[in-house]
């Protein structure tokens, strides 16, 4: 067929790559463009839908002045936090006195008894004296064990109050917190506006809206479909991208998933015709049509992403390993490839050993600095990441990130050494090698994340793989694409995803996953009186298999 189309649909946005083999030896490439609002074109159509006010459709470049609001009456309000009043200590009363002892009746009489009036000549009077003033040191004693417990008391009862006050404080800013935030999600759920919809239809999760995301999915990918028709009319075959993984059951559930909605949307492409008769339909009618048990399997071809990123550039690899490293805004797609045999690019086995895709990427990040912010949305952070490049007040978020993707690739890393091991070994081979074959060998970066340097800055110490390439304008080479002056380059990163999944290929003789003992599996024993030197030739000679 004259038209391949790639299609990458995107958790952010959807890029779509349109080959035309008119000419078999010279393909000519276009991206999809669309208008934006303000009368300029671009190949980026934002993965968004929009329920507007009269109950019609509209996607991608939505005006949400025109988006219909529907009241939760379930999303109610938060309460503030009851703080009870403090609960003071009791002030210590003060404690009862021992009363002095009854002074003795004197027998003196004359210039005695006024003598003993001033000094106890008797025994009687001096023992009632030492009475007197052991009474009166107990009495003080008590009174000043009074006094520090109730000092003690009054400055607990200072600080049952201080934490009350701060207490009622942190509660009053919680609320008025979760209050705006309250509001803002009611603006958010209320509005039917819908982003993020084609994550949540390859990763399960909790979605809190009526529509389901496989529905949403192909209402906006019929959309594109309608897009692709007015572009070039019926007849192309399609290439789709979906986040999968090695070859099991999960990656055969998603490979379904990107079928079903393809199907969906291609049907209701059908039963509309036009994109004018498509934007006029209500939600209703669309949501009732794909109840239908009309609905045929419409052919496509489901690619890997990570491995779509390889087609973009299979004619620019070296022989031996690499990586491929796809950073999106819901997903990170990472593949393990291989280039073997063949001289100057001739008769090359291109292999494809290892698909891992896990459920972090740009919004992994924005949610993190919403830990840190809890009072701005998704929205705002992805304005405030764009202006700030990704740099200072994301490197935090960055960092974890970064970690989760390192931790991804040292996983992958020992999967290889230990494939490598536990077939070589008895060939003469040992961890030393497969180190050799790995060292300084490429990571291909592409996705919306490649586009940031502190993204792309991740540690490659322990992971051997260290010559980081953005796939750019140069690396991709282009060399017949229609509309390449409408595309910034800072652009060809995002889109080169499209452009590899726009090339036509057999799936099953280049895209199925091979075991990774096929690379190995083809180098010779090792030369036993000729131990190998770490040099650049033997580098090279490892990883082509020729010794």
């Amino acid at each position: 067929m004259r038209y391949n189309v790639g299609i990458d649909f995107g958790t952010h946005q959807t890029k779509v790559c349109i080959e035309d083999a008119l000419n078999k030896r010279v393909p000519v490439y276009e991206f999809l463009e669309y208008v934006m609002p303000n009368g300029k074109t671009t190949v980026l159509l934002p993965s968004i839908v929009q329920i507007n006010q009269d109950r019609t459709v509209s996607y991608g470049f939505a005006d949400s002045s025109k988006a219909l609001i529907v009241v939760n009456d379930g999303n109610n309000p938060p309460e503030k936090e009851v703080i009870a009043d403090p609960e003071y200590l009791p002030i210590p009363t003060e404690p009862k006195y021992e009363p002095l002892p009854k002074k003795p009746e004197s027998k003196n009489t004359g210039y005695l008894a006024v003598l003993e009036k001033l000094l106890p000549i008797s025994e009687e009077m001096k023992k009632w004296k030492q009475e007197c003033a052991t009474t009166e040191r107990a009495n003080e004693n008590r009174k000043q064990a009074w006094l520090n417990r109730k000092k003690e008391t009054a400055a607990k009862n200072i600080q049952i109050e201080t934490e009350w006050k701060r207490k009622v404080e942190q509660a009053e800013k919680d609320y008025q917190l979760a209050y705006e935030l309250w509001k803002k999600d009611l603006e958010a759920t209320s509005q039917m506006r819908f982003r993020y919809f084609k994550q949540a239809s390859f990763y399960p999760s909790t979605w809190p809206y009526a529509y389901s995301p496989e529905t949403l999915s192909a209402l906006y990918m019929a959309y594109v479909c309608l897009c692709i028709r007015k572009r070039i009319g019926y007849e192309f075959t399609v290439q789709l991208g979906a986040p999968l993984g090695s070859k099991g059951r999960v990656s055969q559930q998603r490979r379904g998933v990107a079928r079903r909605i393809w199907s969906n949307a291609v049907f209701l492409a059908d039963h509309f015709k036009s994109l004018e008769g498509y934007v006029s339909a209500t939600i209703d009618e669309l949501c009732n049509l794909l109840k239908t048990e009309q609905i045929k399997s419409a052919p496509a071809i489901v690619i890997p992403e990570a491995s779509a990123g390889l087609l973009a550039i299979r004619e620019k690899l070296g022989s031996g390993m690499f990586l491929l490293v796809d950073i999106g805004g819901g997903t990170t797609d990472i593949a393990m490839c291989s280039v073997y045999g063949g001289q100057n690019g001739a008769n090359k086995t291109i292999g494809i050993h290892r698909v891992y895709s896990f459920n972090k990427g740009l919004n992994f990040i924005f949610e993190e600095y919403q830990k840190l912010h809890p009072n701005q949305t998704i929205a705002e952070i992805q304005d405030v990441f764009r202006q700030a490049q990704g740099k200072e007040q994301f490197a935090q978020p960055i960092a974890i990130y970064k970690n989760e993707l390192n931790g991804q690739l040292r996983s992958l890393v020992k999967q290889i050494v230990g494939v490598f091991l536990s077939g070589q070994s008895k060939k003469g081979y040992n961890k030393s090698h497969v180190e050799i074959a790995m060292k300084d060998k490429p990571i291909y970066l592409c996705g919306g994340g490649s586009v940031y340097s502190k993204i792309r800055e991740f540690s490659t110490s322990d992971i051997y793989f260290s010559d980081k390439r953005p796939i750019n304008k140069y690396l991709l080479n282009i060399e017949h694409l229609g509309n390449a002056g409408n595309i910034p380059e800072d652009l060809f990163p995002i889109v080169a995803t499209a452009y590899g999944l726009s090339q036509q290929v057999d799936v099953d003789e280049e895209l199925d996953e091979k075991p990774l003992e096929a690379f190995f599996n083809h180098l010779p024993d090792m030369p036993k009186d000729k131990p190998v030197e770490k040099t650049p030739e033997n580098d090279f000679r490892l990883a082509m298999g020729t010794w």
